[in-house]
């Protein structure tokens, strides 16, 4: 049995937090931001030894299903997959190894290429139960602005389990992103993340306090290459 399975739960359109999530120019959109994106930094990571689960709701997958068709077949560790099928993809990963680590990331954003590497290495106790990464950069894809950012409790970490804790019922309580601070952590060195602005993400917004979280023109092209 393997010491870690690492999986990666990305809520592609499983969370209803509007209507649009159910059409086919949004499912589109937010398809081309993810081929674009997030999906190149997972297929060019350091390591490959983790599953990508991209959810959707399940009333929506001839929706995706045809949106899909339009790129290049994935890797078989990038699946998109029903949200009712969540819970048995999550026991079946925790059944197959000693421990489980759930990274969370959107379906927009984007993880430094040796993010999972670092994820594997980080040293922990015995009870840790959140791995947490808080410094990245914001990243305005329709203007082509960039800035650096940090966060007190981003949205940006894994969670570790026992796995034979996780089959039973054991689950690290989260409201939202910010509870994941309030756990037993270990945090992730430099900058590790980039999140886009893009035309639909109405959650993010390009917003810099102070002129030095800017990155000259110069350097963004670079800062992106490490990522995808």
């Amino acid at each position: 049995m393997k010491d870690v399975n690492m999986i990666v739960d990305i809520q592609f359109n499983s969370l209803e937090y509007s209507k649009q999530i159910y059409q086919k120019s949004w499912i589109d959109y937010r398809m081309a931001i993810s081929m674009k994106y997030t999906i190149p930094c997972l297929k060019g990571q350091t390591m490959s030894d983790f599953t990508v689960y991209f959810y959707y709701k399940d009333e929506t997958e001839p929706l995706i299903r045809e949106a899909l068709s339009d790129y290049e077949p994935l890797p078989p560790h990038i699946q998109f997959v029903p949200y009712s099928t969540r819970q048995e993809l999550q026991n079946e990963a925790a059944r197959g190894a000693d421990k489980l680590y759930i990274v969370r990331l959107d379906s927009d954003n984007m993880l430094r290429k040796d993010f999972f590497q670092r994820v594997r290495s980080a040293k922990l106790e015995y009870d840790t139960k959140a791995i947490i990464t808080q410094h990245g950069y914001l990243y305005d894809s329709n203007k082509h602005r960039m800035a650096i950012v940090s966060y007190h409790s981003p949205s940006f970490y894994t969670l570790v389990y026992r796995s034979a804790d996780y089959l039973s019922g054991v689950r690290h309580a989260l409201k939202k992103h910010h509870d994941a601070i309030k756990h037993k952590h270990v945090l992730l060195q430099d900058r590790n993340f980039v999140v886009v602005v893009h035309g639909t993400n109405v959650l993010n917004r390009f917003k810099v306090n102070r002129a030095s979280e800017l990155i000259g023109q110069s350097e963004i092209q670079e800062i992106l290459e490490r990522f995808c």
